[in-house]
């Protein structure tokens, strides 16, 4: 379907309507920011996550170019436990903000009021957690599409049938995600606005939360 039938789609949110995306960015419309979060413990993990390798690149680092490159502006990362060890290990790529958000033992939700402070003037935010290394710059190009198409409060990708991670929120969610507790966790807000949302097919690697060096493949792994 062309883009007019995506913005149809987009419309019919009481629907939680599966769509492919396309449309026009609004006039004079700036892009949506991305948000990495990036300061838990990696409890589970036995090591931080962010400085875990896919390839030859950092998890983290990969994150960050990767939210950039599908066009999101500006990228912050929010970091939190071990943050100057990481920042050290992965000075911040050119247009790239690291925050630290110094309670992240308090909450995830958190982390994302500080990188939402941290580009808040943005219309939109891409949230994407640094456990999810297999997230592709296609998939975030398709919750960017179907934002421009028709503006929904909420952009969640799917696959299987089943939602993942990154999620775009719009901008009309600002009062909203900055009253939430830093342990209220930001899925019982998008549960009341589920009318409002939108979801769009992406690839299994926005279902791959990887929390535990068994879920690791070959080339994925290893602290810098």
């Amino acid at each position: 379907p062309g883009p007019g039938a995506a913005r149809e789609a987009g419309r019919r949110r009481g629907s939680g309507a599966v769509i492919p995306g396309g449309g026009r960015p609004p006039a004079g419309g700036r892009p949506p920011a991305g948000i990495c979060l990036a300061a838990g413990a990696s409890r589970r993990m036995g090591s931080p996550k962010a400085l875990l390798l896919r390839g030859e690149t950092t998890w983290l680092e990969r994150a960050v170019r990767l939210l950039a490159e599908a066009g999101c502006d500006p990228v912050v990362a929010v970091l939190g436990a071990r943050a100057e060890e990481i920042r050290a290990a992965v000075p911040p790529p050119p247009g790239v903000r690291y925050v630290e958000n110094v309670r992240w033992e308090a909450g995830r939700s958190g982390s994302l009021k500080a990188g939402i402070r941290a580009a808040e003037d943005a219309p939109a935010w891409v949230v994407l957690p640094v456990d999810h290394p297999r997230v592709t710059r296609e998939d975030v190009r398709a919750l960017l599409s179907a934002w421009r198409a028709s503006r929904p409060l909420v952009v969640r990708p799917v696959h299987g049938g089943r939602g993942g991670h990154p999620v775009l929120l719009d901008a009309g969610l600002r009062e909203d995600l900055l009253a939430l507790g830093d342990d209220e966790p930001l899925r019982d807000l998008l549960r009341r606005r589920r009318d409002q949302e939108v979801r769009v097919p992406c690839s299994a690697g926005v279902r791959a939360d990887l929390n535990r060096r068994e879920d690791l493949s070959r080339g994925e792994g290893g602290p810098r």
